[in-house]
Parts: C-alpha cells; structure tokens; sequence
C-alpha cells in the first residue's frame, strides 16, 4: 500500500476521534449546564421549605426537658399519672418545635397540636371498651374482623399554646376520645393498583410502618379515598365531612411510633407501638408543604423516640388509657 493513502488514511482517523471527542464534550457540557439550570431552578423551592434558625434550639431545649423529664417517670412511675404526664410534656415540646419550624417566632392564630393514638390488639381486654367508641367503621364490621384499633385519649395530647414554663400542660380542648380501626386485610390489588381497607392517616401509617402521611388541606382526604381507598362511599363521605366540620384542622400528618429497640432492623420489621399525630389551622407556611412536613418528621425522630420508651412503660404496666368514662 503507497505511503501516501497510508498517510492519508491517518489523518481521516485522527480527524474522526477528534470530532468524536468534541461532540462527548459537547454532550456533557449540555447535560452539565441542564443539571445546573435544573438545581438553580429548584433553589427556590428548597429556600422555601427551609425551617428558621430557631427551630433547632427549641428542639434540643424540649428534647433535653422531656429525656430528663420522661427518665424520672419511667423509674418512680406508680400509677399512669407521671407517665401521661411525661407524654403530654414531650407531645407540648413537639407541637412548640412543630410550631417554630413553622413560622420561627409567630406563633399564628392556630395553635399545632399533637396527640397519640395507641394501638390496641382485638384480643385484648380493653379493645371491647373501645369497640364503642370507633369512628368511620364499615357497615357488618365488628371487633372480631380486625386486627386491633387505634385509640385516642386527649390525655395524650397538648398544644403549643400552652405556656413553656408550665409543668403540667393541658391537653388539647377539642379533642374527646375515639378509636379508629385497621382493618384485619388491609390490602387488595385491583386493575388500577394497589387499594387500602383502612383510613388514610393514623391507619395507613400503621400498617405500613415506615409511612408518613401528609395532608394539606385536609380535605385531600376525601379525593385520595376516592383514588386508593376500598371503603364504601357513605364512609368516604362521613370523613370529608368531619374535615369539613373541622376547620381548626386544616392540615395534619401522622407518623408511627416504634418500640425503641438496639437492633438494626428494617422499619418494617419493627414494633408499632401508635401513632403520633399533628395538626394545624390554615395559617401554616411551611407544614402545608409536604417536602417540609418531611423534613419536619425527620427532625423530630429523637423525640418520638422518647414517646417509643414512655409508651413501652406504659404497656408494660397495663396502663393504655380507656374511653372518656369508662374505669379500669
């Protein structure tokens, strides 16, 4: 082969990885400017979401009280008394952080509120003093179809209205006591994918153990039954209703309480002991976003793990709270 086709078959291939390497270059400069426009774009919903400087001081105030506080409950508990009264300071030191990641130091006109519901099996005792006082239960259910409730007792609740100096904080007034169900098959598969038996919130959390339930407006509640929920109609109708007749709770999330424990374990695999609960009225900024409601259930693990030990106590002594009106 003459030298010269040699020579020009080399400048042909030298020619052709050099337009190749530009265009690799060009590509990836593209893409590097496009992540880089996609990142500037999303700053500010990341600023907006962002809690105010305060929020992390109240945190570790509150935790720092209520570990101190919770500690002494659990050693000279005697009576349900020191351990309610641990949770209602730890649910206050909550609801106050809640509020501080909210809107820093303007309190709003709505307080935060923060109540557990704990879960009670169907065989247990006290599940037939709650059977009466369940909500939203689907027509022909009885104790016997499900495996446990969720039960509220406004003993386990507090607002971040009350005053930080106080020792006993109230609970919050507008609660009265009810249970929930979670239903004994709370999955089924359909065409358009996965639907659920139980309520969203509380339920939902529950049975999925690592969920975080989110909902602003509350009256979202309603559409998402429509879309993922296997409740009769009349049900999905009384809850909008509820939402609708509470205009105080303009927006809540739930997220589990486990048992705590020193293994290393999948959530999923973990103890649910209830569920921890917040709500707020419609002057929110950040809890009305979900990103930031997110954020705000990561923050707060120390402090529901806190909840975890004092609930522990309080199942091991028999002490789960009973309906409004209804003694030991």
């Amino acid at each position: 082969m003459p030298w010269w086709v040699i020579a020009v078959g080399s400048v042909l291939l030298l020619s052709f990885i050099v337009v190749v390497r530009q265009f690799i270059r060009d590509r990836q400069d593209a893409a590097a400017r496009q992540e880089l426009e996609n990142a500037t774009a999303g700053l500010p919903k990341i600023v907006s979401t962002m809690p105010t400087g305060e929020f992390m001081s109240a945190l570790n105030l509150g935790f720092e009280k209520s570990y101190v506080i919770g500690r002494i409950a659990e050693r000279e508990a005697e009576d349900s008394t020191s351990l309610e009264l641990a949770c209602r300071l730890t649910l206050k030191a909550i609801a106050g952080a809640a509020r501080t990641f909210d809107r820093g130091e303007d309190a709003g006109k709505h307080p935060i509120c923060a109540n557990i519901m704990w879960f009670v099996k169907k065989d247990d005792v006290l599940a037939t003093k709650w059977d009466s006082s369940v909500l939203f239960r689907n027509p022909g259910v009885t104790l016997s179809g499900v495996q446990g409730l969720l039960v509220l007792s406004p003993n386990y609740s507090a607002t971040s209205t009350t005053s930080d100096d106080s020792d006993d904080p109230n609970p919050d007034p507008k609660l009265q006591s009810f249970a929930l169900d979670v239903a004994e098959n709370p999955l089924s598969k359909s065409q358009d994918g996965t639907r659920y038996a139980v309520l969203p919130g509380a339920p939902l959390v529950y049975i999925d153990k690592a969920k975080v339930e989110h909902f602003h407006p509350s009256a979202d509640v309603q559409e998402w039954m429509k879309k993922h929920a296997e409740l009769p109609r009349p049900i999905q109708e009384e809850v909008g209703a509820y939402f609708t007749d509470s205009p105080h709770v303009a927006g809540f999330m739930s997220l589990p309480l486990y048992r705590p424990s020193a293994a290393y374990v999948e959530d999923c695999d973990r103890e649910v002991l209830g569920i921890l609960n917040l709500h707020w009225g419609a002057d929110v900024r950040l809890l009305g976003k979900a990103v930031a409601a997110r954020k705000l259930a990561e923050a707060l693990y120390p402090m529901r793990v806190l909840l975890g030990s004092l609930m522990g106590k309080v199942v091991e002594h028999g002490w789960i709270p009973r309906p409004d009106g209804v003694d030991a």
